[in-house]
């Protein structure tokens, strides 16, 4: 348990927590991003050995692990299964650039095994514990969703701007500013899919107030005959999960890579 009370695991949390809750509210850019992905990957794996030391190893590469699947858009039917509980809504951002904060992990085992050798201060290790435990949930939990109900949505990491500049370079239609006053900073986009199930699919296009940007799936337009229904809302779970993976390969992973 000395690895918790230590300056390293203390400041770690104490940045992950000021970044999450005061930095990203002022500035909201691709450092504030990056920052907690480093302080969490950083504490995440430190926290788990405190409480588990015979299992240093299985920790750390299976957090190397979970990081790279829970960064990829794979791991949206896990986050969308959990979010229909109604519990805690969870999000993450399909950002590949994050994979860079992985080089906390080397750099945390290190430091675990120099923690008899570390100072630390003098509290009770509940008290780490128990902040860490917040702060871990407090990294992923999404803001309120908005009263308009869409069948799927993504944060990117990027400004509103950008998405849209992307958008219209691509060559899909001019997004216009949305009439849904419930959203603030709400364009509507229509996407055309070269493909033979979509013809094109309607998105809305907004800045969060941590400075991401959200895309929602809205209205989706089919070829004549082939999945049968005009409304997202209205699908089954297998035609979603097919026009999810559409529009991640054709349309999503394009603005991600692109996009500066």
């Amino acid at each position: 348990m000395k690895i918790l009370t230590s300056f390293w695991f203390i400041g770690g949390l104490l940045i992950l927590l000021m970044n999450d809750f005061l930095l990203k509210e002022i500035y909201g850019n691709w450092v504030t991003g990056k920052l907690s992905d480093f302080a969490g990957l950083f504490i995440f794996p430190l926290f788990w050995t405190a409480l588990l030391p015979n299992r240093k190893n299985e920790i750390f590469f299976s957090t190397a692990l979970f990081f790279l699947y829970w960064k990829s858009p794979y791991s949206q039917s896990m986050i969308d299964n959990w979010n229909n509980l109604g519990l805690l809504h969870i999000v993450r951002i399909v950002d590949y650039s994050d994979l860079i904060a992985l080089i906390a992990l080397p750099f945390g085992y290190i430091i675990e095994n120099q923690k008899d050798k570390l100072v630390g201060i003098k509290i009770s290790p509940i008290v780490p514990i128990t902040v860490s435990a917040f702060a871990f949930a407090a990294t992923s939990k999404g803001g309120p969703k908005p009263e308009v109900q869409y069948f799927e949505s993504y944060l990117i990491q990027n400004s509103q701007e950008n998405i849209i500049e992307r958008l219209e370079l691509s060559g899909h239609d001019k997004c216009l500013d949305s009439k849904n006053s419930n959203l603030p900073h709400h364009k509507y986009c229509r996407v055309s899919v070269n493909n033979d199930t979509i013809r094109y699919i309607d998105i809305d296009v907004f800045q969060t107030n941590e400075g991401f940007t959200e895309i929602e799936l809205n209205q989706i337009k089919y070829n004549e005959d082939v999945l049968g229904e005009a409304d997202g809302e209205k699908l089954d779970s297998s035609k979603k999960e097919l026009l999810k993976k559409i529009f991640e390969r054709e349309v999503l992973n394009k603005i991600i890579k692109n996009t500066p």
